[in-house]
Order: structure tokens, then sequence, then C-alpha cells
């Protein structure tokens, strides 16, 4: 549910919101993998390639393992931002 919600709000552009919630998340040790991506998809979709960098070290901190979308969010950025040497 909590990341459904969290979906919900980065979908409807309410990034705040999506923030404050994620937030909360983290707080009550219910973020994972996925509301890890979720975030890191809103960063990402604001230009936010920093924050979005720190959140992918902040989840190897915290144990979780980024997995194919993590990775998959972060290469379709570099290709949406025409960023050649990134994208290898």
């Amino acid at each position: 549910i909590y990341n459904c919600f969290l979906d919900a709000c980065v979908q409807c552009g309410d990034f705040e919101r999506a923030s404050t919630h994620f937030q909360e998340m983290k707080h009550l040790n219910v973020a994972d993998t996925v509301g890890y991506n979720t975030m890191l998809k809103a960063h990402l979709s604001l230009g936010q390639s920093e924050e979005a960098r720190s959140l992918v070290k902040e989840m190897t901190a915290r144990g979780l393992s980024a997995n194919k979308v993590t990775y998959n969010e972060l290469l379709h950025a570099k290709v949406l931002s025409k960023d050649r040497r990134g994208m290898w």
C-alpha cells in the first residue's frame, strides 16, 4: 500500500507529497527497492541527477540492492538527456 500511494503521488506530479511520504516510509522502516526506484524515477524526471545518485547510495547503505529497474531508470535518463558518454 505504501508503494502504491508513493507511485500515485509521483504519477500525479506531486513530488512534495511523494517526498514526505517516502520519508515516512523510511522512518517506519518499510522503504524497499520498489519505493527507492519510484523516488529515483521522480528525481530523474525532474532532472535531479545528483539527488538520484545520492538516493542509490542511500539505498545500498540501507542494505537494499539495486535491480534491473534501478539501472533502467538511470540509463533511460541518460538516453533522454542525450548523454552518450553516460550511456556507456
